[in-house]
This record gives C-alpha cells, structure tokens and sequence, in this order.
C-alpha cells in the first residue's frame, strides 16, 4: 500500500527562556525515556535554492546551537518544504545518518539510499483504521514505518492530531510490541538496526514535526508512560529567537535537553528466588526499562560475590552457581539503564535471602510389576506398578532386542511421567525386550525393573481397518431411554471401508450380548441398547467395539481411535 503525500514545512519557534550555559554533552544513547532528535535547518530555506556554503552554514547554526546548549548534534534530517536532490543529499550526508521527506508509507528492506526516507503522514482527518492499516502492512512486510504529525492537542491543525487520536494508536502499536510483532523506536534505533541488519524487521517510529509545548505536555509524558520513545523535529532558528518567534507556544531549549536526558533509573519489582538446589538459584525481577542484570550476594550482609549479565532487557534472570548445601545466602539485585541510571533494591536494607537444600542422593525404589503385550505388530503397550515416592519425577523406558540387557544411552527409548507406555516404533515378527526405571525430581534414577518381553506378529498382507471413532447418541422414546451407538470404521488412510462387519456389546443400565451390524457405504455401523423406562439420574449406557471383519482385511484395534464410549442420562 503506498501514498503520496505534501511534502510539509516544518515551523519550530520558541520563546527563549534564559541564556543556558554550555554544559556536557548529554548520552544519546537511547534509553527507554530517551527522547530522540531529529532537525530541519537553521532558517528553514529549501535547500535546492542554496549554494553548497549555504547549505552548510545552516547545518553549522544548527550544530553549534546543540553543542552551546550541551546536546549531542542530531544525527538525522528532514528536507524543508521537500527541498532535496542529489547535491543537496550528498551535503546533509556530511551531517547526518538520513534524511526524510513525506512520501509513502514504509521502507523496506534493504534501505538503499537513507537520504530519500519516506514517512506516513497522521493528519487530523486520518482516520485509525488506515493508521492501523499501516502498521498491519509493516508487519507483513517486516518494514521500518515512519508516522509523522505535527502538533498534537484537541484542536490541531490541518497537518496534526488529536491526543486521543495519537493515544489510540499508540496503543495498538505497543498491543502488536507486546505481541511480539513490531518494536516502537525511535529513528535512531531505527537506524543502528536498519543500517547493519541482514533482514527487514517491522518497527514503528512517531515523529512529531514542529515540536509544540503541547507536544511536550500531551506526546512526551504519552511515550514515556509507555515505557516508549518518539523522535521530534526541530529549527534552531525557532528556538534561538529569530525570524521563526511567531508564538510563545514553542519548545524551548529547556524542554528539549529535559526530553534528551535520561537522568531516571530504572524502577525494579518483582525481586524473587526460585529453582533452588543444594548448589545454585535462580534470581528475578522486572524493570520498567531496559537495563543490565547485576546480583551481588553472600552468606552474610556484606554479600561479596557477584553475578551479571550485560544484555539490556525488562525481565532478568540470573543463576548463581557454586553455592554451599544447606546454607542462607542475602543478595540485593542492581539494574543499569543505557544512560548509566543505577537502582539497587537490597530489600530496604534487609537483603532478600534463599536457602539451599541439602542434595537428595537417594534414588526411587526401582518399579514392579512391568508387562508388555503385543497389540498389534506396529504396537507393543507396557504396564508396570506406580512408584510411590512424592519427589517422583518421571519414569526412563529401555529397550533391547537382546535379553539381559544393560540400560544406558544406547538402550535408551523414551521418558514417560506414568506408569504405562505405548511402543509404536516397534517392527513386525520381532521379540523386544524391555526395562523402567523411576527417576526423582534430583534425577536420581532407580535399579531397573524386572525384563519383560513381547513379539510383535507379522504385518497383515493386506489392508487393515480400525475404528476411527464411536458417536453416542441418547434417544427419549415417551417415558424410556434408548441408547444409540455409531461407529466409523476406516482403513490406513482414515478413508471409510464399507461392507465391514463390526460386532459389539452394550454394558452399563442394559448389558446386551453380542450384536453385528454392517457398515454403510460411509463405513457407519449404527447399534442400539434395550429401552429402559424411567432410569435414574445418571444412568450410563456403554458400548464396545469387540471385532470388526471383511474378508481379506486385517482388523487393527492398537489403531483404533477409540474402542468404547458412553452415555449418561440427565
């Protein structure tokens, strides 16, 4: 889907607040609160009108207008009144990482010329469905989309929008960030990723074009609530007092380097212990931003030894290792933010604390009673007696085809969590051979269970059938019940097999002997109990498949989907 748009002017003017001195440059490196920036020129000419020179001196106003006010220099540009062409692209290259026009709706991989950026523009009449929309296709196409608008408050211009409009897409935004389909950057994460990436990857930024007080008040505090970031644009002639002063109701500079600072450490919660052993733990917690993973801990308050992981992420984890039995370690958890913030939650004072265990070395008894039966020659089920210890994890199935066996690695089958198994990887005409053992939740593992053996016979020559599944129906005939049996029966392929003769049974309120029925030409044999007048409540009537016969068919019921089912009545 693509569009074309104004290519739109930009007026950032301000009232100046003061002569800031010089400070520091502050981090650019953007955190989950740090407020992108990107710029127009200095007087907002179109370039294509300039000289080479001039070009440059209107970057070099907007610089130093950074640099005196101790901000780094914007890193990324917008052409004023869509003023570019290669000359003027390769000048800005001189400044910046990209430059942007409106026009479109995405970029998609690979971003061949960063200087001929395209963006989507969020006017006052767009409605959320088509902001939606571009997000959808951003997605699908795993493209970088960049939505612009210019100032945001309940009466916007033609070219802005509405905090409840903005606030709305937001939202559906973060919902496909918290599903894992989109990231919301700024164009600066945009870039270091878009920039050296392989492949495409669906990410969203806002820019907000002009950067009015009413941005500042309604956009940044939006982003930020979020645990997001959005990008602005700016004219340094505007904040420096010059021809731009139309308005007082411009940023300033001091809103500007409050939106670039990250001066806010992470918020840490959720401070938890969990998988303890004789030897390790693992330690959690969540931070509201992106941030480092650090856990200092010891056998008394002074802690001493210390665990990290510099990965930036919201949810933390880390294992600590090597630890003594039976022992009270304290920790305190620690999180850096990309703008070097530290927070430190050491429990006000008290430090968190676990305990480890001391190390279960005692194996489960070793299981009883194992039986294996050939049900079929694709098929052999075992049956063995529950172990009874309450740290029982799950059971190890062996199997050989030679008695005596030893059970390690290479007699090794499958892991079952209950006391019976079915072997399907079983051959035909062969004898298998078979031992458990029970393992704890310290992966202590039992003596082997008694040898038990199977031959499973030879495949059938012909075609096989079984029953694919039985549907039970309860019939109200005046003041009886009546149950109703349907069985389908299917060869290999689970296509009907018709002219079958399918024998059963009924149990529960009306046993029956042994009734036939033939299938159909859909391979549906319908069965019928004995009436019953008046059953109680919750009366059961039950049917069993026993055999199903066709001359030169092979009937298989270890395929069977199911071999009886039931009915109560109400």
């Amino acid at each position: 889907m693509k569009w074309a748009g104004l290519i739109l002017t930009a007026m950032f003017v301000t009232a100046v607040i003061g002569v800031l001195e010089a400070a520091e440059p502050v981090s650019a490196n953007p955190g989950s609160i740090v407020w992108n920036f990107e710029c127009h020129t200095h007087s907002h000419p179109s370039l294509t009108d300039l000289t080479d020179n001039e070009i440059r001196a209107e970057m070099d106003a907007v610089d130093n207008a950074f640099t005196a006010h101790g901000l780094l220099t914007p890193k990324h540009h917008a052409y004023p009144g869509g003023g570019h062409d290669d000359r003027v692209e390769a000048i800005i290259a001189e400044y910046r990482f990209s430059g942007r026009m409106v026009w479109g709706v995405q970029n998609t991989y690979p971003i061949n010329d960063w200087f001929k950026l395209k963006a989507a523009q969020l006017k006052k009449s767009t409605p959320l469905s088509k902001i939606q929309g571009w997000m959808d296709d951003c997605i699908a196409d795993d493209a970088l989309l960049v939505i612009l608008t210019h100032d945001v408050k309940a009466n916007p211009t033609v070219y802005g929008c509405t905090p409840e409009r903005l606030h709305q897409s937001l939202d559906y935004a973060i919902e496909k960030q918290n599903a894992g389909l989109l990231e919301v950057v700024t164009i600066a994460d945009a870039y270091d990723y878009w920039s050296t990436a392989s492949e495409g990857k669906a990410m969203v930024v806002f820019t907000f074009d002009d950067c009015w007080v009413t941005d500042y008040e309604n956009v940044y505090f939006m982003f930020k609530d979020h645990g997001v970031s959005g990008t602005s644009y700016i004219i340094t002639g505007a904040i420096e007092n010059d021809a731009w002063d139309d308005t007082a109701n411009r940023l300033t500079w001091a809103m500007i380097e409050e939106m670039s600072a990250d001066n806010t450490p992470p918020v840490i919660s959720n401070v938890a212990s969990s998988d303890i052993t004789g030897t390790s733990a693992k330690i959690t917690w969540d931070t509201d931003e992106l941030s480092d993973s650090v856990v200092n801990y010891g056998t008394t308050t002074a802690l001493g030894s210390t665990e990290s992981d510099n990965a930036m992420v919201k949810s933390h984890s880390i294992t600590l290792t090597e630890l003594s039995e039976n022992t009270t370690y304290y920790y305190e958890v620690q999180s850096t933010d990309p703008s070097s913030n530290t927070a430190v939650d050491d429990n006000n004072g008290s430090y968190y604390t676990f305990t480890t265990t001391i190390t279960d070395t005692t194996p489960p008894a070793a299981p009883t009673g194992l039986t294996a039966t050939a049900v079929s020659h694709s098929r052999i089920d075992l049956d063995w007696n529950n172990n009874t210890e309450e740290d029982l994890s799950h059971y190890h199935v062996y199997r050989s085809t030679t008695s005596g066996f030893n059970c390690d690695n290479s007699t090794f089958l499958d892991e079952a969590t209950v006391s019976d198994y079915p072997d399907t990887s079983v051959d035909d005409n062969t004898t298998y051979y078979y031992k458990v053992t029970a393992v704890d939740t310290s992966s202590n593992e039992s003596d082997p269970s008694n040898e038990a053996n199977a031959t499973t016979p030879e495949a059938p020559s012909g075609p096989t059938m079984h029953v694919l599944r039985i549907d039970m129906e309860l019939l109200l005939l005046g003041q009886s019940y009546q149950g109703k049996a349907i069985v389908y029966i299917v060869d290999e392929n689970d296509d009907p097999v018709p002219t079958a003769t399918v024998y059963g049974h009924w149990e529960g309120i009306v046993p029956s002997g042994t009734q036939e029925k033939a299938t159909d030409g859909d391979g549906v044999a319908p069965f019928w109990s004995g009436k019953v007048k008046s059953p109680p409540s919750g009366s059961v009537f039950i049917f069993f498949v026993d055999n199903v016969a066709k001359d030169g068919w092979t009937y298989d019921p270890a395929s069977n989907g199911e071999t009886s089912d039931n009915i109560a009545t109400p």
